[in-house]
């Protein structure tokens, strides 16, 4: 019989199978491990799981292996992932798990472990988890959401290049190109030595900003007497007036909105005096607290002065980098595309939006 490279692999793979159970107040059934030597991972916390038995499909064997340590049987269960992870033996294992929602009338029982119980993200912190199991943890409370419509959102952040107004960046790097009388490719190792020190308050100055560039990029160029960042920006600035009627949407609902930007503080007085920051409540500048994204700690600065909790509050950006940085904080994340795209996943987690 001919077996492709593939189906080898995998036949020759660990298999393993688990049900992550989702309260509904958010929180995940865990098991805390024995923390005996010769076992994996002892003491981590994990959700009931183990292996696969000869001739037994995924699912039936997820829910085999919850009622043995759990003494539950849920009643309809749903895909989460299907992955191969890498054990601490060094042996991959092919999983799958599901989700479910609990019925919080089955009685929960602790057949395997030290303990088994529902534990609430926020608890997360300062718990060693199995490789990779937090991340599928707020995937499958987020997946519980989104079926029971419990989500609660009470804020809204978003970016502002390429989100409330066009994406311009382009158009600026050509014109200071040009301007200066150097490559993009010396624009852009320039940029990634100067743009983090300009993006965080390091340098305040932007003749001084220009000083150092030329210097760098040896440009023979002077040091310009006026805004060289604002000229081509402002000649192109277009607002996003669908993106801002979206957000005048948001706030009709009673939810709070908020600005988490990446600037530099010419860019920021162009935005003020197009009165982009006036419908936002709170305003996060990278410039003004010292914070870049995706650095984890400006998010938790934004999520702190709107008052809200992580798995309350939506994060917009067209970056996806910092948008997954979000999420691993357990925000909800929309990787921004255009407006209408906006408007289908704002409506998909609850937010309504004007016709």
């Amino acid at each position: 019989m001919y077996f492709s490279l593939k189906t080898y692999i995998l036949h020759n793979m660990i298999h393993g199978a688990g049900i992550v159970v989702v309260s509904k107040d958010g929180s995940v059934l865990m098991q805390h491990r024995d923390n005996k030597p010769g076992i994996f991972y002892p003491g981590y916390w994990c959700y009931p799981a183990g292996h696969v038995d000869k001739g037994e499909d995924f699912k039936t064997a997820a829910i085999r292996e919850l009622y043995e340590e759990t003494g539950y049987t849920p009643k309809e269960v749903f895909g989460l992932v299907n992955e191969v992870y890498l054990r601490s033996d060094g042996e991959k294992v092919n999983r799958h798990i599901y989700w479910t929602i609990y019925d919080e009338k089955q009685e929960i029982k602790c057949k395997e472990g030290q303990e088994m119980k529902f534990i609430k993200p926020e608890e997360f912190g300062g718990k060693k988890f199995l490789p990779g199991q937090e991340k599928l943890l707020k995937l499958a409370i987020k997946r519980a959401q989104e079926l029971s419509g419990s989500i609660m959102i009470h804020a809204v952040i978003f970016d502002v290049g390429g989100v409330l107004h066009t994406s311009i960046g382009e158009l600026v790097k050509k014109d200071i190109c040009k301007t200066l009388g150097i490559s993009e490719k010396q624009y852009t190792s320039a940029c990634k030595i100067f743009i983090p020190l300009y993006n965080t308050g390091e340098i305040t100055d932007e003749k001084e900003f220009w000083k150092m560039f030329i210097t760098y990029t040896k440009s023979k160029a002077k040091v310009p007497g006026y805004s060289l960042w604002c000229r081509e920006f402002l000649r192109k600035y277009q607002i996003q007036k669908e993106v801002m009627e979206i957000v005048s949407d948001i706030k009709s609902n009673d939810i709070k909105v908020a600005i988490l930007s990446n600037t530099i503080e010419p860019h920021a007085r162009v935005n003020r005096e197009k009165g982009v920051y006036s419908p936002f409540e709170i305003v996060i500048l990278s410039s003004e607290v010292g914070i870049r994204k995706p650095d984890v700690r400006i998010y938790e600065l934004t999520l702190k002065k709107l008052g809200v909790k992580a798995s309350d509050a939506v994060f917009i950006d067209d970056s996806a980098e910092n948008v997954k940085a979000a999420e691993v904080l357990g925000i909800h994340g929309i990787v921004f595309k255009d407006a209408n795209q906006l408007k289908v996943e704002l409506t998909k987690i609850g937010i309504k939006q004007g016709i």
